[in-house]
């Protein structure tokens, strides 16, 4: 996987610092809801290695994938289910 440095090279400061922020709370919910990175990937349909990217702000989070998240968190139970 490529540095953090390296995948935020073209970036502004502001950027940089939203998406590390947004990586550091990906990877504490993930925690929280007790999930490995594999599990996490599994449930959005994206390789392990995408997963781990997004915790180091090297690839965005895909809004679309959210529906895949919310049902896999329901399966689970960590989420009621939804209509």
């Amino acid at each position: 996987m490529a540095s953090l440095s390296t995948c935020t090279a073209s970036m502004t400061q502001d950027k940089k610092d939203y998406f590390k922020r947004l990586g550091s709370l990906a990877a504490q919910l993930r925690k929280d809801f007790g999930l490995t990175q594999n599990q996490l990937a599994e449930a959005l349909e994206i390789p392990q290695r995408i997963a781990a990217s997004v915790e180091v702000s090297c690839w965005r989070f895909l809004v679309s994938r959210l529906q895949s998240l919310v049902r896999h968190m329901e399966r689970i139970g960590a989420l009621p289910k939804t209509q």
